[in-house]
């Protein structure tokens, strides 16, 4: 019983650090708090999709292997939403490294 709780409540933490990373990468590239939840709030059609193939790649490799942490494929949209606003597509990855980098050096240290 308590090795579910301890997995439920390790689900739980991850989710919310996936969460909060994309948060990150959202606001390392829109200052307009109207557009940030704007970006994170709605679905996405993608119609810039090299821009998006190589954010969401990016994402993957940097901050979390979609075949570990699957519930991170819930939050891709916001990265093509990003791509959708007119970001160059190197501001995107570079601001998913720094998110992912920052992540990495809080849990690793």
């Amino acid at each position: 019983r308590d090795q579910v709780f301890t997995l439920i409540n390790d689900e739980h933490k991850m989710r919310k650090i996936i969460k909060s990373t994309v948060r990150d990468v959202v606001e390392r590239l829109v200052s307009n708090e109207h557009k940030q939840h704007r970006i994170i709030n709605t679905p996405a059609t993608p119609t810039n999709m090299r821009c998006y193939e190589n954010a969401v790649t990016k994402f993957r490799t940097n901050c979390f292997n979609f075949n570990k942490y699957e519930h991170a494929l819930r939050h891709v949209y916001v990265l093509s939403n990003l791509c959708d606003e007119g970001l160059h597509m190197i501001e995107v990855e570079r601001a998913i490294e720094k998110s992912c980098f920052a992540l990495h050096q809080q849990y690793t240290h």
